[in-house]
């Protein structure tokens, strides 16, 4: 397709799920030879220096809480000066700021991605100023099958403009991951097996649930490790609950860090404990490292899961039922073929180039 100006609009730049898609759709889509700008409404964060690596042009606004119309005037002369062909916005919160400056600034198309469920129907005004603001807007895109169904029942978001675009992750680093042993060596003092969880502490993750399950779990199995990679504003807590729980010399929490591949590696099953989500980077890398599954049954997780059979999953905020599945994984005696299984079916649907692809088919709208 013809090359085209596109200005990726997100909140920031911090490490999160819907900030790594944006980083990584913009190298995909530089990579294909398009001129991409990434805007950030308020101050940018780390994933600002792999952009910056790539000679990708970033900026930040510094927007305060709340409507900022002076973030909005600001962005309306930076699009009026970039000249894009496309403004593509991450989340209902940034969306209206996109829509207003883009119509001022006459950009040919504006598209909207909504990258988790929990953010359509949290609040009935974010809600009515993002229906406002679909009204404007050429393509709505959901991640995943579950949340286009969800979004097209919701009585003012237009159907006729949901698309589907499953996130995409780069593979390669994750590939090249060994695939677990098989069979797995029993676990002991000396090799405990490890369950990981991949990222923010904060409340939607209901990693609270997650804790009180392995420690069900623990009870029972003494040769078995959890290990936490993200940071938060309940890291304080939850340290705190698992002292409760008695298994603080158990669980590592190893905070905040870019660089996930060895992480992945170091464990023998992913697990996830959300009560809400779309479809999850993280899911995506640990299905690529060959890693098995146990989550809650939010978002996508499913549709990726279930397809593959390539783990367990349980309703969300029953830790009860969360044990249940985490013992599965412990005595599962196929736990490497089905880490082999999701990084088949990654390697078939979340790709990077997959991502980039489908982007690009709603981006043509623009040159039509």
């Amino acid at each position: 397709m013809k090359s085209l100006r596109i200005v990726e609009l997100v909140d920031s730049l911090a490490v999160g799920g819907t900030e790594r898609m944006a980083v990584h759709l913009s190298r995909g889509l530089q990579a294909r030879g398009h001129e991409v700008a990434v805007v950030c409404l308020r101050t940018p964060g780390p994933l600002a220096e792999p952009l910056h690596a790539s000679g990708i042009r970033t900026l930040a606004f510094d927007k305060p809480e709340g409507l900022h119309w002076p973030t909005m005037t600001a962005l309306r002369r930076f699009l009026a000066e970039f000249r894009p062909g496309v403004v593509h916005t991450h989340n209902p919160l940034v969306h209206h700021y996109g829509v207003f400056a883009g119509r001022r600034a006459s950009v040919p198309l504006i598209v909207s991605t909504v990258h988790g469920i929990g953010n359509i129907g949290a609040s009935a005004k974010s809600d009515a100023i993002f229906a406002a603001s679909c009204l404007f807007t050429d393509s709505i895109v959901a991640v995943c099958r579950m949340a286009r169904d969800r979004f097209a029942a919701h009585p003012l978001l237009p159907s006729s403009k949901l698309r589907v675009v499953y996130n995409g992750i780069p593979l390669e680093p994750y590939l090249a991951i060994p695939p677990l042993p098989d069979p797995l060596p029993a676990p002991s003092a000396a090799r405990p097996f490890v369950f990981g969880a991949v990222g923010r502490l904060v409340p939607v993750k209901d990693h609270a649930t997650l804790l009180r399950a392995f420690s069900l779990l623990a009870a029972q199995h003494p040769h078995c490790r959890l290990e936490f990679l993200g940071g938060g504003a309940l890291h304080g807590d939850l340290q705190r609950l698992a002292a409760g729980l008695g298994v603080a010399g158990r669980v590592v929490f190893h905070g905040e860090r870019a660089e996930t591949r060895d992480f992945y590696e170091s464990i023998h099953a992913y697990v996830m404990s959300s009560l809400s989500e779309g479809l999850p980077m993280t899911l995506l890398e640990a299905m690529a490292a060959a890693r098995p599954i146990v989550s809650t049954a939010v978002g996508g997780i499913p549709e990726l899961v279930e397809n593959a059979q390539a783990g367990w999953l349980c309703p969300p905020s029953n830790s009860e039922a969360l044990a249940a599945a985490l013992a599965s994984a412990l005595a599962a005696p196929d736990l490497a073929a089905r880490g082999l299984r999701a990084r088949q079916l990654v390697q078939q649907c979340g790709s990077l180039d997959a991502m980039v692809r489908g982007y690009e088919e709603i981006f043509s709208a623009a040159h039509r």
